[in-house]
């Protein structure tokens, strides 16, 4: 409500790069569209372009920030196609039904995106996905899981060939040498099958409540 009526000087700007008018009330545009502006320097550049937008009293400084930002997000969405493009290519190629987890990797996939693709893999194929951004010895990696799959515990079974890894049940980030990669696949696949359950590969839709056909209006 704050934010529709007075945001602060930096919001103002990114508000107004968006051609919304200046009061509005709608927390799509809040998840959608501002957050991801905000998140995308420190994906795409420096995360401080954010935070100086955040707390700039100057309009003319947090409009030519607000573009920054703008252009981050563009660039971000450019990337985050691509390499989700070329990760359902891999999939495609393999054998789902002998795969728990999907571990993709390819060279120079920009590791301030791998998650969110991570996260539309797991979704779309209800799998927990690896992605491994290749770049010279080592490789940096994000992961995202289903309910019923503790990512981090499986990590922790294949620690003796990471070098660092860290996060929690549905999320993590390892890194991993580029020599390791097919061994870390093989590692995590023969794993999970002991503690995954039979029903964690199924897609599960959650219900708030079970209601009548005759309570349901347009409004």
């Amino acid at each position: 409500e704050k934010l529709s009526k007075n945001p602060n000087t930096g919001l103002a700007a990114v508000i107004s790069t968006l051609g919304l008018r200046q009061k509005w009330n709608n927390c799509s545009i809040v998840s959608y569209s501002i957050a991801p502006r905000l998140n995308a320097a420190g994906r795409m550049s420096n995360a401080m372009i954010a935070v100086d937008l955040l707390l700039t009293k100057d309009p003319q400084e947090a409009q030519e920030l607000a573009i920054k930002l703008d252009n981050d997000n563009k660039n971000r969405q450019s990337e985050e196609k691509i390499i989700f493009d070329e990760a359902v290519e891999m999939i495609n190629e393999i054998d789902l039904a002998d795969k728990k987890v999907l571990v993709l990797a390819k060279r120079n996939w920009h590791h301030g995106i791998i998650g969110v693709v991570a996260s539309r893999i797991c979704e779309r194929y209800n799998k927990t996905c690896i992605l491994i951004s290749i770049e010279d010895e080592w490789c940096k990696s994000s992961g995202r899981s289903v309910e019923g799959l503790n990512l981090f515990d499986a990590l922790g079974n294949c620690a003796d060939i990471l070098e660092k890894f860290g996060g929690h049940e549905l999320a993590a980030g390892l890194s991993v040498k580029t020599e390791n990669i097919e061994k870390f696949r093989e590692k995590i696949n023969s794993y999970i099958p002991k503690k995954l359950d039979e029903t964690a590969s199924v897609p599960t839709v959650l219900i708030d409540a079970s209601i009548k056909a005759s309570y349901i209006t347009n409004e």
